[in-house]
């Protein structure tokens, strides 16, 4: 496997409503083959297109299963702030 195509996988996977052991799996191996830069790299095109084009599958499969919700009070949409603003999270 490479991170492209798992990527894919569990990006498509996730998308259709099915979790569990093989997108954790997938999850894991992305993680565990992450260049120390960011990237994914198992392409060598030499021109730079199949080594973008693995990290942005790599990326998406692990934003989709990785998805958290913050609630922030104490600012809100729009609002201008100045000075100290108190706020929690």
């Amino acid at each position: 496997s490479d991170a492209f195509a798992t990527g894919q996988s569990v990006y498509a996977l996730e998308l259709a409503g099915y979790g569990g052991a093989a997108v954790e799996r997938g999850r894991a191996y992305l993680l565990a083959r992450q260049e120390a830069g960011g990237s994914w790299r198992t392409y060598r095109s030499g021109q730079g297109g199949a080594e973008k084009g693995e990290t942005m599958w790599a990326v998406l499969g692990l934003v989709t299963v990785d998805v958290a919700s913050i609630r922030v009070e104490g600012v809100a949409d729009g609002k201008h702030v100045a000075g100290e603003v108190q706020i929690a999270v």
